[in-house]
């Protein structure tokens, strides 16, 4: 059973680890696109253009579902909502392996995404009602980057066995470890208001997505193009994996950082310090001065995805601890952000493979969401508590 504090709602050790598998594991394709479309690819002998689409289906879905629970988390039950989308992850995520046709492969991929982002904003929103919010989030940072080297270590020993699919099968086994996970979530719905009647989404929650959007957009437009860069800087395939594997590993330290400096300050600085140095990284990593220098960029990279994610979420707890903030910045963060980016950097790329020219994009995207934070600093650290929550039973956990 949670227990109630003056701060929020105490989760028990099955509640904590079943609401952060809940917002952990649907990301994964997010991280594993990369390894998805190579894998479409080779299995239906089509265009990487024409494959592109189902992941891209599957990122709007998912951006519907994020929206859903944003704008509806009053009227949903928590345990029911969550219940319906793992299984249908789970069962889209299995068809995908056996798919005939693309058609049914784009249909699968669309129900998938909407189950993936109801999961993650309902889970994000339910950890800001936590005592324990920027914990759970740590430590939500700390599994998705456990879980992605795990997948992407345990890929070529599965493709001798599933060829092409082998990265939907890892994912697939994933969703269905998370089936029971719902079970532990209760059927109360939240309450998104203040006993004033006050509406918890305000200026400064606007900001927070604003940063997020801009962040997310930047950081996924330069995962896109790892390969593509590493190919140009004359790397193997496994020598890019291999870099891959370890620039991941060392992002482990990042949720770390980002707890570190939320128990300090949850402003503005420690945000816009690293989203400056990610817009220096992605210059540098788009540029093709080296192998080094790839390397170090991408380092950069990686822990500041994971430093800024885990950062704006705990932010996100603490000015709107409803949750309502934080499930909309799981959706823009996973999904929203990542439509965003990879379209608007392979429009700006072009066919001629500038990624110098997408590299200063980026870094103005980080640049832009760095001054955001900045300008609206009082926004985002805002205290709620003059208005306390109308009732304990705003928390979708407690039971």
């Amino acid at each position: 059973m949670s227990t109630e504090t003056m701060h929020g709602t105490k989760f028990t050790l099955p509640q904590s680890v079943a609401v952060v598998l809940l917002s952990s594991i649907p990301t994964l394709s997010v991280f594993a696109m990369p390894f998805m479309l190579g894998g479409l690819v080779d299995r239906y002998h089509l265009p990487a253009s024409t494959m592109a689409w189902a992941i891209t289906i599957e990122l709007i879905l998912g951006s519907l579902g994020a929206l859903v629970v944003t704008l509806r988390l009053e009227r949903l039950n928590p345990r029911n909502v969550a219940s319906a989308a793992v299984v249908c992850m789970a069962l889209s995520q299995l068809g995908t392996i056996f798919a005939p046709d693309i058609i049914t492969l784009f249909i699968l991929r669309g129900i998938l995404g909407f189950g993936e982002g109801l999961c993650v904003s309902l889970a994000s929103g339910a950890i800001a009602r936590a005592a324990q919010a920027r914990r759970l989030y740590s430590i939500q940072g700390v599994v998705i980057v456990a879980l992605t080297l795990a997948v992407f270590a345990g890929l070529p020993a599965l493709a001798e066995r599933s060829g092409s699919s082998a990265v939907f099968v890892a994912l697939a086994m994933l969703n269905v470890v998370l089936l029971p996970a719902p079970l532990f979530l209760s059927d109360q719905k939240v309450v998104a208001r203040r006993l004033s009647g006050e509406s918890v989404f305000d200026r400064g929650s606007v900001v927070l997505l604003l940063v997020a959007l801009l962040a997310a957009s930047a950081s996924n437009g330069a995962w896109l193009y790892f390969e593509q860069i590493g190919e140009a800087l004359h790397l193997r395939l496994g020598e890019i994996v291999n870099i891959s594997l370890v620039t991941t590993a060392t992002a482990l330290i990042a949720p770390w950082l980002a707890l570190r400096s939320l128990a300090r300050t949850s402003g503005a600085k420690p945000l816009a310090f690293w989203l400056i140095l990610q817009g220096i990284a992605v210059f540098i990593y788009a540029g093709g001065y080296g192998v080094p220098h790839f390397v170090i960029s991408a380092l950069l990279l990686n822990a500041g995805i994971i430093f800024v994610q885990v950062y704006l979420l705990g932010m996100g707890a603490a000015h709107d601890p409803t949750g309502k903030t934080s499930a909309a910045l799981g959706g823009v963060m996973s999904y929203l952000g990542v439509i965003c980016g990879t379209t608007a950097s392979s429009l700006v790329v072009g066919e001629g493979n500038n990624f110098l020219r997408f590299g200063i994009f980026d870094a103005v995207l980080f640049v832009l969401a760095a001054m955001t934070a900045v300008m609206y600093r009082r926004s985002l650290a805002a205290a709620k508590a003059e208005a306390p929550l109308s009732g304990a039973d705003a928390d979708p956990l407690a039971s």
